[in-house]
């Protein structure tokens, strides 16, 4: 009936696979738990070699890192149900009905349900400040408000999918890196007028990123957006999605690349700076990503000449 996929990279899964199991267990339905390792660090797939311990779960380490994309599309070839529930690795369980939560929703003409996220407390180390500020304030969203933009609000690290679309539209495999492999699977989820659904029925982000960390990963996730941007094709409709676009699209429509570049690299060291020290600001991060997004399709433009 249900297929459980854990991509994981980097991170202990041992108690979430444990409670995963036992919830699933307990309702006396047929269940799978794959477990796929995108090559983590050894010690990392030492501790989680005790999953091979649990006759519910198939434990997989690939040789090669094959990216956060790739690695869902290859659950396919693992999965033998269905409706295929998806969870980040860094999660936590927050209800002792999650999967009961998601059972109601395995049924045919549900073929997406995304479930959330939510936070917990803030650690009072102020490196992590960044990731716990934009994860409560862009990422907590109840799901009443998520199913007013159902495309937008398509978030890969808690959904149920029927295998059936995931075989149709699949993730893009040249997303290697971190970040907008959801955004570009909503859209074509979008094209496909296929529903999305959104329940609350979150997960805890069990979040470990300093702000540099962050900072690392919000680069990876915007050369992605400018792949897709450049690369696609995709038109307005999927720039209408992503609020940096629209931006993007109207500095450039009124030639003020350079003067935005220009200020944002006056300010980076300061921003930079503010973040160090836990001081955050949600529109001075924007800013951040605006100037190298900026800087991403000078480069380009430059590159081509």
């Amino acid at each position: 009936m249900l297929s459980i996929c854990i991509p994981v990279y980097n991170f202990n899964v041992i108690n979430l696979i444990k409670t995963l199991d036992e919830q699933t267990k307990a309702l006396g339905i047929l269940y799978e738990i794959i477990v796929i390792d995108d090559c983590s660090n050894s010690d990392k797939k030492l501790i989680n070699n005790e999953l091979l311990s649990i006759k519910s779960v198939f434990y997989i380490e690939l040789d090669k890192n094959i990216g956060r994309s790739a690695i869902r599309n290859l659950f396919l070839k693992y999965a033998k149900f269905e409706h295929l529930l998806f969870l980040d690795c860094d999660s936590q369980i927050a209800d002792n009905l999650f999967i009961a939560n998601y059972i109601r929703h395995c049924n045919p003409s549900e073929q997406v349900v995304c479930g959330g996220r939510i936070y917990p407390p803030k650690q009072k180390n102020r490196q992590y400040n960044l990731r716990w500020e934009y994860g409560v304030t862009r990422e907590c969203i109840p799901a009443e408000v998520r199913i007013k933009k159902p495309y937008q609000s398509f978030m890969t690290n808690n959904f149920l999918i029927h295998r059936n679309v995931l075989e149709t539209i699949k993730f893009e495999e040249n997303l290697t890196g971190y970040g907008h492999e959801d955004s570009l699977f909503g859209y074509r989820l979008m094209q496909n007028n296929i529903p999305v659904i959104h329940v609350q029925n979150p997960v805890i982000h069990d979040y470990t990123e300093t702000y540099s960390e962050f900072l690392h990963k919000t680069r990876q996730a915007l050369e992605n957006l400018y792949f897709i941007k450049s690369e696609m094709n995709l038109g307005n409709d999927f720039d209408n999605m992503i609020k940096l676009l629209r931006v993007y699209d109207w500095i450039k429509k009124n030639f003020l690349e350079i003067p935005v570049l220009l200020v944002s690299i006056v300010l980076k060291p300061l921003i930079i700076l503010f973040f160090r020290f836990g001081l955050i600001s949600l529109k001075a991060f924007d800013f951040y990503k605006l100037g190298y997004y900026i800087k991403l399709g000078i480069k380009s433009t430059v590159l081509k000449i």
